[in-house]
């Protein structure tokens, strides 16, 4: 249920229960991951210890998941097209 946070403004808060799940495939954690970004405003990624490779690799589906977003944008140069792209991303922020 929503949490009113003011009369305008509205909190939802939507847990994945993590990625790379024993339980379930890269592609269907993809899929979720890639709902919840379009659905969000900020996105909360939330990791144990220090940022080091093995972070970095655990982060790899976020760092590629523009490859499954797409938007129909009209010609023009690739940085045109990130731009257009860029909209639909939410904010981020790495919580350890």
């Amino acid at each position: 249920q929503p949490v009113q946070l003011s009369p305008d403004y509205h909190l939802i808060l939507i847990d994945t229960e993590g990625l790379g799940s024993t339980q379930r495939t890269a592609s269907c954690d993809m899929q979720i991951l890639s709902l919840c970004i379009l659905l969000s405003s900020h996105f909360v990624y939330n990791s144990m210890g220090a940022i080091d490779e093995q972070a970095i690799d655990d982060l790899h589906l976020v760092l590629h998941l523009a490859k499954h977003i797409h938007s129909k944008t009209r010609k023009g140069s690739e940085e045109e097209k990130i731009s257009d792209l860029s909209q639909y991303f939410p904010n981020f922020l790495w919580v350890l």
